[in-house]
């Protein structure tokens, strides 16, 4: 047994309609006495199903009250590549591809969850997302739920903590950097045709779009073109959108900052946020609820009661903070 520092992040579900039931009680109604099969469903991406692609719950248990499940993506037929240790003695690498035999599946993507209520804590990796396990249980839902009627939807949202809500009602500015990769510096870039090549990638602009109210295709006729000569050259430069924060007649001070964390909901580390209020610039790191701890792992795999105690444990740390409700 060793252990790695895990990142864990909150969430709160949201339903589109008012609703009597919270996440946790959707979660044993869909989920008690039921086989893996039952609780596998193709990957949805953008609500598109992926061939040879799964997401499923697999250990599922009540700790204290908690509902715990950690939520596994697999793919059928996997090829991958491998690099074995006697290699590194050469000169030069070599990779071997290898498939897996049988009905064996590859493991691709490992999410860790617990949830009381409405409350969610997540732990999740590089190619599973809090947002995957939010298409995964609404239609789950939708499956095995009676009571989760089909114009019913639920999403997972991060939130800011309550307790830095005042220090953001004098938000004047926005700030989202992120770098810009290197470009041909001869000639002219047009950012319409290009712009699936600059680093700033979907979730950011999905971002911009729920922040603003504006598509990409409509930022992007504010100034078609720019000439990168001169500019970028063979090292990376950051570019910064700034957006100016004008609070509309009969907002309410929570609307704004649930929009804010909600624009950036699924952004990690791809984009800088930066917010200039009366009383300072703040980033958006020291708002958001996030925490790092180092958890046991067993053969590369993080032990389920080790993580779950630690999530459960820094549940209750953020409500006695008074940082959630």
């Amino acid at each position: 047994m060793n252990h790695k520092t895990k990142s864990f992040t909150y969430w709160r579900a949201r339903f589109n309609e008012p609703y009597d039931y919270t996440l946790q009680d959707l979660l044993l109604s869909a989920f008690n006495n039921t086989a893996a099969e039952e609780r596998r469903e193709a990957f949805d991406e953008e609500n598109e199903e992926i061939a040879d692609q799964f997401n499923f719950i697999n250990h599922k248990a009540i700790y204290d009250d908690f509902f715990c499940a950690n939520f596994f993506g697999y793919e059928k037929g996997k090829i991958e590549q491998i690099i074995k240790a006697e290699e590194f003695d050469k000169e030069e690498i070599t990779s071997t591809p290898f498939t897996l035999p049988g009905n064996d599946q590859f493991l691709d993507g490992k999410l860790y969850f617990v949830c009381f209520g409405n409350h969610l804590i997540a732990s999740q990796d590089l190619h599973l997302k809090v947002l995957h396990l939010a298409r995964y249980l609404t239609n789950m839902f939708h499956k095995r739920c009676k009571e989760f009627p089909e114009e019913q939807q639920l999403t997972l949202e991060r939130t800011i903590r309550r307790t830095r809500r005042e220090e953001i009602k004098g938000a004047k500015r926005i700030n989202l950097s992120s770098p810009l990769p290197f470009g041909r510096s001869s000639e002219s870039v047009d950012i319409e045709s290009r712009a699936q090549s600059y680093s700033m990638g979907d979730r950011v602009w999905d971002a911009i779009e729920i922040l603003t109210g504006k598509s990409l295709e409509d930022i992007l006729q504010q100034f078609r073109q720019f000439d990168t000569r001169g500019i970028v050259e063979t090292k990376d430069i950051d570019v910064t959108l700034s957006f100016i924060w004008r609070r509309k007649k009969g907002e309410r001070f929570s609307d704004r900052v649930d929009a804010l964390a909600n624009a950036f909901s699924y952004i990690d580390d791809e984009i800088d946020v930066q917010i200039e209020t009366n009383s300072g610039i703040l980033k958006y790191n020291e708002l958001r609820m996030r925490h790092s701890q180092s958890v046991a792992h067993i053969n590369g795999m993080p032990d389920n009661y080790d993580i779950f105690k630690k999530m459960r444990e820094w549940y209750r740390t953020l409500v006695l903070a008074g940082d959630i409700g």
